[in-house]
């Protein structure tokens, strides 16, 4: 009886898992770690935005707060003070376009169709980030948050 002798189908499989790390499994696990980071950089900007709200509010006139008051100089004080922590939390990688802001009463609703009871601020921000995979190029973030104020309650 003859043997058959396979030759050469080692390097066959290894140029096969070769290929297919490379052009399948390597692309996917970019795209999932692009996803992870940009969740990463909205959740980020959403946590120093409530937070920078929150605690220029606290700086106002406490007097003014308890009896349910804001001043548009006190409003002008807010929006300045958060436009510069979102500044602050860019660093080179990251840049603030488009920052909007705005106080609305209860019951109002802001551009984005936002409503509450209470009163709140509106904030809108685009944030540019480099990619990771591609870092020559650029992508945007749109954040919209809206952050009730605790007065009136």
């Amino acid at each position: 009886m003859k043997k058959l002798v396979n030759r050469g189908t080692g390097v066959n499989q290894v140029i096969l898992i070769t290929a297919v790390l490379l052009f399948v499994l390597i692309p996917i696990f970019t795209v999932m770690i692009e996803k992870v980071h940009v969740k990463m950089i909205i959740h980020d900007f959403e946590e120093v935005g409530d937070m920078a709200v929150l605690s220029a509010v606290s700086q106002l006139d406490t007097l003014r707060l308890a009896e349910g008051s804001l001043s548009i100089e006190d409003i002008n004080q807010v929006n300045n003070f958060v436009y510069n922590r979102l500044n602050e939390n860019c660093d080179s990688s990251y840049s603030l376009d488009n920052f909007s802001f705005g106080f609305y009463e209860s019951g109002e609703i802001c551009p984005y169709q936002f409503s509450s009871s209470y009163k709140y601020f509106h904030l809108y921000f685009t944030i540019r980030y480099k990619r990771i995979a591609n870092s020559q190029k650029e992508s945007t973030v749109h954040i919209h948050l809206d952050v009730e104020v605790p007065i009136d309650r």
